[in-house]
């Protein structure tokens, strides 16, 4: 009896091993993330915006891709307008006031410009597919 035990046991084991799947050790799927450049308007306006907001038109759009889960850190968002750095995005220099532009943050919500809907290292870059940004000088 105890044999018969042990030898449905074997049996029973090499069927599992049989059935099971190899684990995905694959790496996660690439997210295309679209970094667009648009005018700020600081009052609302017919876009449907209460208030300060990106709009039309566009400027310059960079598609950048990320691993799905991927989350930028704080060096990397500040390097996104440095052509230098290994990942930027391209844009169009605004004309320059005393000599010098600068950029807002980067935002999900072209119409709300908060903590909650701006780009940072807690961003889970599934989150949001596109960033609003603007340059002005």
């Amino acid at each position: 009896m105890f044999k018969k035990l042990k030898s449905l046991a074997l049996v029973l084991s090499l069927l599992s091993l049989v059935g099971c799947k190899k684990t995905d050790l694959e790496s996660p799927p690439d997210i295309d993330v679209l970094f667009i450049q648009c005018t700020y308007k600081f009052s609302a306006s017919d876009s449907g915006c209460d208030g300060p907001h990106f709009a039309a038109p566009y400027l310059c759009i960079t598609k950048l891709t990320f691993k799905k889960g991927d989350r930028l850190t704080i060096e990397q968002i500040h390097g996104l307008t440095d052509n230098t750095s290994e990942i930027h995005i391209d844009y169009e220099e605004p004309s320059m006031v005393y000599g010098y532009y600068t950029f807002t943050d980067f935002y999900f919500d072209r119409c709300i410009q908060t903590e909650e809907t701006r780009l940072t290292e807690n961003t889970i870059i599934t989150d949001h597919i596109a960033y609003y940004f603007a340059a002005w000088g």
